[in-house]
């Protein structure tokens, strides 16, 4: 009886001391898994640059085809959207690079500035999309897919 009550109480003990590392082990892969999600979304929208500066490139080749100021207009909105998208993602890799590299990876704030760092590339990933996507039915609408 007592052999089985030792093997209980030291395999309670294992359990315990196995939780308390593997939660401090999960904690600091928290982060790394946090930091891997914002370079997968990053690395899943930064491609689309290409696209974003080929349907640039259309409405800048559309606005100097036209003398229709309307449609001049419409063209110059999409090449200003676009380069508003293309740009924040710019503006996002800048900060990333300047300020992680200056952030202990260690300390609580860093896992702030992770999250917070995830919240920006979604936003930065919805508007190239948006950019793109208004772009394209702008394009659809006048008959220039």
């Amino acid at each position: 009886m007592w052999r089985t009550t030792l093997l209980i109480m030291w395999l309670f003990a294992l359990m315990a001391v196995g939780c308390k590392n593997g939660s401090k082990g999960q904690y600091a892969s928290g982060k790394q898994d946090l930091r891997d999600e914002i370079m997968a979304i990053h690395d899943s929208v930064m491609p689309k640059m290409g696209d974003i500066n080929r349907l640039k490139a259309t409405f800048e080749r559309k606005l100097t085809e036209t003398d229709d100021e309307q449609a001049r207009q419409r063209y110059q909105a999409e090449i200003d959207r676009l380069e508003r998208a293309g740009d924040l993602m710019m503006d996002w890799m800048h900060r990333w690079h300047q300020q992680e590299s200056k952030l202990d990876k260690e300390s609580p704030g860093y896992k702030s500035f992770l999250l917070k760092q995830k919240k920006a590339i979604i936003a930065v990933s919805d508007s190239m999309y948006h950019a793109m996507q208004h772009a394209k039915q702008v394009l659809k609408d006048t008959g220039n897919e």
